[in-house]
């Protein structure tokens, strides 16, 4: 057998290389596509659920944060000629009364545990 009759490999090749290119070119649009609906369908969700879960712990925790200062609890005794001043922080906890002390002015007071910031 002779050289030219040897089947020619190169041309061969060369075919296959372009229709793998070929089809490169036609997948991409596909694969970009199946990329994309992976993200829409899969991604997406979890994003949105763990958005979700920031709000509700967002909610849940400022309303465990401090009480809001309605309808203060004052003290049923107050001395004659004594100007009330509102409280400027919130109450500190529960049983606590919005009183007047007679050195040093108004303050939280708790029948138990006294005065909120230390006065006796």
């Amino acid at each position: 057998m002779l050289y030219s009759e040897l089947p020619d490999r190169e041309n061969d090749v060369n075919r296959l290389f372009a229709m793998l290119l070929l089809l490169v070119k036609l997948a991409a649009p596909v694969i970009t596509s199946v990329i994309i609906i992976f993200l829409y369908n899969l991604v997406l969700p979890i994003m949105k659920l763990l958005a979700l879960g920031v709000v509700v712990l967002a909610v849940f925790l400022t309303g465990c944060v401090t009480e809001p200062v309605v309808g203060v609890p004052v003290a049923p005794v107050i001395p004659a000629g004594v100007t009330y001043v509102a409280p400027t922080y919130v109450r500190p906890g529960p049983g606590y009364l919005w009183s007047y002390h007679v050195d040093y002015g108004w303050g939280w007071h708790h029948p138990n545990r006294g005065w909120h910031r230390g006065w006796r």
